[in-house]
């Protein structure tokens, strides 16, 4: 997850936060990253955290935007550091975008990155077992390669894989790849059909609905043997079936999303976040999980004004805890 500063204060840049076992030793671990470092807090037996900096990028510039994710890709019993980050170019230098994935040891995190990645940075990440071989897979979302995409590494023994890339001009995948869908702007998995294996929730808050441009919508890839593909991908937005509310302009209905079993049948359920719902006040939306998929039935849908968030710039569902 990831937080930034408000309009209100300074903006110190942005900070993420995971929590994994990286060091084996069976107590969680605190990651949090940002403004070029991030910090490894290690669960003591006391209660207490102890806490060791690696820095990340240049040193130069400022981290504009950060992602962090951390599971065990390798299957060794230490978790793992998925870390995308763009670093803002200063004196007439580019902007980098890179994806770094930082081993796990008892030791804790490596130094230096095992696997790097230049050619197409992600802004969402997010870990799942969708090829359901024991190992969690790390999934990006890269909502800045035309409309957007999403890839998913196969974690192996080593590290991370090559690449699966798709996007909504991949075989199965509903909708056209178009300048400014923002495809993969948010990311999230869990298994929604009771499979064993994990789907992957990918928000496209940019995604015209008809003639309505920014209304957003949400895709559901399904995870296989072979891992995820566009078979049987669902697409769903204000519209569907009978999701509460219609699709307006810019509501951004995917600017997050999440994936977790909320009712306790063991299928994840959907909760997306449409930030620009009611002039900016903001909506999230829960649809169950199922056999068959995401239900657009009727779910649960909470406004900001229902919760007592009054006035424009709410922007609940911004963020979306997974």
């Amino acid at each position: 997850m990831a937080f930034g500063a408000g309009d209100g204060g300074e903006n110190h840049g942005p900070v993420t936060v995971s929590a994994a076992d990286v060091t084996g030793d069976g107590r969680p671990d605190l990651i949090a990253g940002g403004r070029g470092s991030f910090t490894l807090y290690r669960g003591l037996a006391s209660g207490d955290l102890a806490g060791t900096t690696t820095a990340v990028g240049s040193g130069k510039g400022e981290t504009v935007r950060v992602s962090t994710t951390a599971a065990d890709f390798t299957g060794d019993g230490h978790a793992d550091l998925a870390y995308a980050y763009v670093w803002d170019g200063i004196d007439g230098q580019d902007p980098s975008l890179r994806l770094n994935v930082y081993k796990g040891a008892s030791t804790g995190l490596a130094d230096t990155p095992a696997y790097t990645s230049s050619d197409a940075p992600a802004h969402a990440l997010a870990a799942g077992d969708v090829d359901g071989d024991g190992r969690p897979d790390l999934v990006a979302g890269v909502d800045t390669d035309r409309g957007g995409q999403v890839r998913v590494y196969p974690g192996t023994a080593s590290g991370v894989g090559a690449a699966t890339v798709l996007d909504q001009d991949t075989s199965g995948v509903p909708g056209t790849e178009e300048r400014g869908d923002s495809f993969g702007a948010s990311v999230a998995t869990g298994d929604v059909n009771g499979d064993g294996r994990a789907d992957i929730a990918v928000g496209a808050p940019g995604e015209a609905i008809g003639t309505v441009a920014g209304a957003g919508a949400v895709t559901v890839l399904y995870g296989g043997p072979g891992g995820v593909t566009g078979s049987g991908a669902q697409q769903i937005s204000e519209d569907s079936g009978d999701v509460t509310g219609h699709a307006e302009q810019n509501d951004l209905f995917g600017s997050q999303v999440s994936l977790a079993d909320l009712n306790g049948d063991g299928k994840a359920d959907l909760t997306a976040g449409a930030s620009g719902e009611n002039d900016g006040g903001g909506a999230l939306y829960m649809l169950n999980g199922g056999a068959s998929g995401v239900s657009t039935a009727a779910g649960t849908t909470f406004y900001s004004s229902t919760l007592g968030v009054q006035g424009r710039g709410a922007e609940l569902g911004g963020v979306v805890l997974p």
